[in-house]
């Protein structure tokens, strides 16, 4: 017998095959909340008071990248500090979720698209090179990709939580792509690393639109751990350097650093369990 969640599932990759590796993560993150929420509670606390603090005062429009399901943003509050909110989101599973809250705040407006501007154009030039096409192909490909931009004016821009998933997204994707292939693991992954730097720093151009205030939110570590070992096996989730900064005319005004338990060891995996140390930021012009 088909459930509902398969059918919705179904019927999301049939309707935006493009973006389907998207819907896989979004529904990904919709069933891993409800399996650990009482585990995620502190992080998204922790990020809807940091928000609430550093935009009391603020006013005109804001623009929230990666809004997501709306876990760790409280909409009524923004709608009532700022004349026009943006949501953008490239997973078409969230826009239900906008659409319920949009009926209550008319100042909402949805954009389901790319907010790094290159995935597409990227993963077009991946097609050309065909299934034939040597590591050493694909990994010159990849080395050569150039960012594009894209357009998020707003007085205040809120980058929530998503530095850190662009390239995993862009990685996963690539990967998909070539898989069955003989390919170079390391060449491959040299070439990923130079494309995560650079969606990296091309959110932070991004972000240097605000035209007065901008919120990062964002994963610098992963640390993998188990119960019976005292150490924990930590990978930085970022390519850019720590602390994350924004260039003049942006100046520091505040920070907040806490743990997010994102997967309990015996939840997800029975081996291991996964805690990311996140870091908010406030920059102001």
């Amino acid at each position: 017998m088909i459930t509902f969640p398969t059918l919705r599932y179904l019927w999301y990759r049939l309707r935006s095959p493009s973006t389907a590796d998207f819907t896989d993560m979004g529904l990904g993150i919709e069933a891993r909340y409800k399996r650990c929420q009482r585990y995620w509670d502190k992080h998204l606390a922790s990020t809807k008071c940091f928000i609430d603090e550093v935009t009391e005062g603020a006013e005109g429009r804001c623009s929230v990248l990666g809004a997501g399901r709306l876990l760790d943003v409280d909409i009524s509050l923004l709608c009532e500090r700022f004349d026009e909110v943006r949501l953008y989101d490239l997973d078409p599973t969230v826009l239900p979720f906008w659409k319920r809250v949009q009926v209550r705040f008319p100042q909402l407006h949805l954009h389901q698209m790319d907010i790094t501007g290159s995935l597409t154009h990227w993963t077009n030039e991946l097609k050309k090179v065909g299934r034939k096409a040597s590591g050493e192909e694909v990994a010159s490909l990849l080395s050569s990709l150039s960012t594009y931009s894209v357009e998020v004016s707003a007085d205040t821009i809120i980058s929530l939580n998503i530095l850190s998933q662009l390239s995993i997204y862009w990685r996963e994707r690539v990967e998909s792509m070539t898989r069955g292939r003989d390919l170079d693991e390391e060449l491959l992954d040299n070439a990923l690393s130079g494309n995560q730097r650079a969606l990296e720093s091309a959110h932070l151009e991004v972000l240097r639109q605000a035209t007065r205030n901008v919120i990062l939110v964002s994963d610098e570590y992963f640390h993998y751990y188990t119960r019976d070992s005292s150490e924990w096996l930590t990978e930085p989730a970022l390519s850019l350097d720590l602390p994350l900064k924004l260039e003049d005319p942006f100046h520091l005004e505040r920070t907040s650093r806490w743990f997010w338990h994102i997967a309990p060891q015996g939840i997800e995996q029975e081996g291991y369990g996964v805690i990311h140390e996140v870091s908010a930021s406030f920059f102001s012009r």
